[in-house]
């Protein structure tokens, strides 16, 4: 197992579509937080022209900080659509490339290949994030230049949560139909589908305390956003952990059944 990790590592720091997918997710986090900062100084250059008080806009931008773009960063970034893919460009590149035999053929075990991978892939995941985290921060102090008010702690790990999410999503895809193509489609488009169904679920529902669309993860990080209560909070941090469990375990019992 040990030797598969050390495998996996080296092949995944190796891989070109990782820092891909780092620079673009930097990349719309720099459009994001550029467009915050040019919309603010558009609506204070309108309030001088027309001899209005330019306090108003300022307080209308107030919450903008380095914290608050660390905080968006997340969602601004695309970071889990884009890691998604990626993790399944990794995950499928042995049964793309036809190089599953050879790894097998060293005499690991069907468990320790798949863990090995999603191992790796997490915590590229997890590494990913925090560097996309660092980068909102310095961004947002950039172009706000405030450092501005602590958030809840937990919504950063909801976030990561919901990352693991789409990884584990993406590993199930990847070792049920082993194609890239395939996978990326599922992977961008499924969710959405689900979320829709949760919410005509609701529709027919009509309850106003009791929405199923809160459950799917897909909706996780508009929870989140809407109200960063201890309940939509705790809601994300347990529903993440049981999806991720979810899919891993069906993407473990998929892998022991493969033809190779």
């Amino acid at each position: 197992m040990k030797e598969l990790l050390t495998f996996e590592t080296r092949k995944i720091l190796r891989s070109k579509a990782l820092y891909i997918c780092i620079t673009i997710s930097f990349a719309f986090l720099l459009l994001s937080a550029a467009a915050i900062f040019i919309g603010m100084e558009i609506q204070k250059a309108i309030a001088l022209e027309e001899g209005i008080d330019i306090t108003s806009v300022e307080e209308m931008f107030a919450s903008n900080s380095a914290l608050d773009i660390m905080l968006s960063t997340f969602s601004s970034s695309s970071l889990s659509s884009i890691f998604g893919i990626f993790a399944v460009i990794f995950l499928c590149d042995d049964y793309s490339q036809k190089t599953i035999k050879n790894v097998y053929s060293h005499g690991f075990t069907r468990d320790q290949v798949f863990f090995s991978k999603i191992i790796v892939v997490a915590i590229a995941a997890f590494a990913a994030y925090l560097l996309m985290i660092i980068l909102g921060f310095f961004t947002g102090l950039t172009f706000f230049g405030k450092v501005g008010e602590s958030s809840n702690v937990m919504i950063f790990v909801d976030q990561f949560i919901i990352l693991l999410c789409n990884v584990s999503l993406a590993a199930f895809l990847c070792f049920t139909f082993k194609k890239i193509s395939v996978s990326v489609v599922l992977l961008l488009f499924a969710p959405g589908i689900i979320g829709l169904l949760f919410s005509l679920a609701d529709i027919i529902i009509n309850s106003d305390t009791f929405h199923v669309a809160n459950y799917w993860f897909g909706n996780f990080e508009l929870l989140i956003y809407k109200n960063t209560s201890a309940e939509n909070i705790l809601t994300v941090l347990i529903g993440g952990a049981a999806y991720v469990a979810l899919f891993t375990f069906l993407g473990l019992l998929i892998n022991r059944k493969n033809e190779l």
